[in-house]
């Protein structure tokens, strides 16, 4: 009836209640980068979301930064594109990456002008979007009017309530709706990997930890719809670059930088997922284990191997 491990603990109130534990003598603790972020994931291939412009907008709408501050409670970074606080290309290429990509943070015009140049000009009725009268945007698709209607499938959690608190106000004034829908995170899996159909939900807030060796090229092949590539995005030009990555000689650290630099500015323009923290973990444990050293690499399953009991023989 007693817990002695807590692992990859996140999240400010929780870290901070741990820390006080840890202040009472109660517990002990180790502290690393995530090697992943939380993040917004959209469904690329179905409606709304289906358009780049439209995911630019939904990231254009949410205050990452002010988001982040709060969930993270400090402990933890915002990122950009599609790597984690503690992957050694991010250290590398800190100021190309601050550089180079876009920051979406809160921008509701810039949200409105991404919008308006990708053709979310219309009503329900198929005449000029007006501000002030009418609510919604809608875009020819084909040959039907397509609703700025996003579904979301939420898990109901703490990221989830603070989502639900900072975008669809936002998304409102530009005349676009998000609809939450609460679930079990099992039934938000299977249609967040679209194993059931109709497919429904376009935007579902999760969390993502990366390989040891992050294989991109699965990520963004066709052939491996729901199963590596979850995003379901087709992007020629991602894909090019995710195989040149593969095609690295295992010895040319610099090759493999350079080419990652590339694919996290595409990756950042397409904007399959919205990172929304790369956070710092924190494992608490009982006070009397000792040599527990867990890193971003090293979780805690390997840590508790060499871990001991004091005073155990």
């Amino acid at each position: 009836g007693t817990v002695d491990l807590l692992p990859t603990i996140s999240g400010g109130d929780k870290i901070n209640a741990g820390l006080d534990l840890v202040d009472k003598g109660l517990a002990s603790y180790s502290a690393y980068p995530r090697f992943g972020y939380g993040k917004i994931a959209f469904a690329c291939n179905f409606g709304p979301t289906q358009f780049p412009a439209v995911r630019q907008a939904v990231a254009w709408l949410l205050d990452r930064d002010e988001f982040a501050r709060q969930y993270t409670g400090g402990y933890g970074i915002v990122v950009d594109s599609n790597y984690g606080a503690s992957q050694w290309e991010y250290q590398e290429n800190k100021a190309t990456l601050d550089a180079n990509l876009t920051h979406y943070t809160l921008n509701v015009d810039k949200a409105k002008e991404v919008l308006i140049a990708d053709g979310w000009t219309l009503n329900e009725n198929g005449e000029d979007f007006v501000e002030g009268t009418d609510t919604l945007r809608y875009k020819m698709v084909g040959d039907e009017l397509m609703p700025l209607t996003i579904q979301w499938a939420s898990s109901g959690n703490s990221v989830a309530e603070l989502v639900s608190t900072m975008l669809p106000p936002e998304a409102e004034k530009v005349g676009m709706q998000i609809v939450a829908t609460n679930m079990d995170f099992n039934v938000l899996i299977s249609h967040y990997y679209q194993q059931v159909d109709p497919k429904v939900y376009h935007m579902f807030n999760m969390g993502t930890g990366f390989a040891d060796v992050s294989a991109f090229w699965y990520y963004y092949d066709p052939q491996f719809n729901g199963l590596y590539k979850t995003n379901f995005i087709d992007d020629e030009e991602l894909l090019k670059l995710a195989t040149e990555l593969k095609t690295t000689e295992p010895e040319d650290t610099a090759g493999w930088s350079e080419k990652w630099v590339k694919f996290q500015e595409r990756w950042n323009y397409l904007m399959p997922d919205i990172p929304l923290y790369s956070d710092e973990y924190h494992d608490f444990y009982n006070a009397k284990i000792e040599n527990y050293e867990a890193s971003p690499q090293w979780r805690w399953e390997s840590a508790l191997i060499r871990a001991s009991i004091k005073g155990a023989e």
